[in-house]
């Protein structure tokens, strides 16, 4: 009778806890993040579509660069080479898969037999490391993105690059520097647009992209890596959320502690026994 008394008070405490644990990671925190997208168009044709929450950490903190692990998420684009002479591929495309869906839903085309089909692209999760550069002598600022699913497809990095000199003109058509935009106006304030994930995403400088580098295998096939740069056409930024469970840890140590002592008591009672 005591040992189910016992096991009974157990079962109700544990369960009080796990649901006051359950309630605090309900109640979690909204996260803000970037969703960034943009596009080039010249001999070899770039678009892209992440987003970037500040989710991990500088893995190498140096005053003018850093490594952010896995940091990309959601990257999805296209790398098409119409000159077909300087990159081992001629057309990458990130996407997964095509299913069919409901005729209600978006994007129709017709099939085969002529039958008009409903499909819907599905973006593979493709998740990127991120790597900056401040190149202060050269007025650039770099988000260098990389990773082996890039790679298996010839692209060994995807740059996203603010370069001071292509900042655009004012009304007298005076060049913008730096020291016209106030998140960049100081060299403390453009090393940490190179070490703060959070820094990058608060003042939207994926906004201000306006040169992208795309690096891959040469067609030669001599395994060496060549490079394409040149202006966007068009970039874009959105802040955009995320909720995150926020777990208290005094409630997890709580019950930790009482499934230990549960099972120490159960192991006690069935030696008397």
């Amino acid at each position: 009778m005591k040992l189910i008394k016992l096991m009974t008070v157990t079962a109700l405490t544990v369960g009080a806890v796990f649901g006051a644990v359950v309630e605090s990671a309900e109640a979690g925190f909204t996260q803000n993040g970037s969703s960034g997208s943009g596009w080039r168009t010249d001999g070899t044709e770039v678009d892209y579509s992440l987003t970037l929450f500040p989710t991990v950490e500088d893995s190498n903190p140096q005053p003018r660069r850093g490594f952010f692990k896995n940091a990309i998420t959601n990257f999805t684009g296209g790398f098409d080479d119409f000159t077909g002479d300087g990159f081992e591929f001629d057309l990458v495309e990130v996407f997964k898969s095509i299913k069919a869906v409901r005729p209600d839903e978006i994007g129709r085309a017709t099939d085969s037999d002529g039958s008009l089909k409903t499909y819907e692209f599905i973006p593979e999760a493709i998740t990127l490391n991120l790597r900056t550069r401040l190149l202060e002598r050269d007025r650039k600022i770099e988000y260098i993105l990389s990773g082996q699913k890039l790679r298996n497809k010839g692209i060994t990095e995807l740059a996203l690059i603010i370069d001071e000199r292509n900042l655009g003109v004012d009304e007298d058509f005076n060049f913008f520097k730096f020291s016209d935009i106030s998140s960049l106006n100081t060299f403390e304030k453009r090393k940490q647009a190179v070490n703060s994930l959070d820094y990058i995403i608060d003042n939207a400088l994926l906004g201000l992209i306006n040169n992208i580098r795309v690096s891959g295998f040469s067609s030669d096939g001599s395994g060496k890596i060549v490079q394409s740069s040149d202006v966007v056409s068009q970039v874009y930024v959105e802040l955009i959320t995320q909720k995150i469970p926020e777990y208290d840890s005094k409630n997890c140590l709580l019950v930790l502690g009482i499934l230990g002592t549960a099972l120490g008591l159960k192991r006690r009672f069935q030696i008397k026994s």
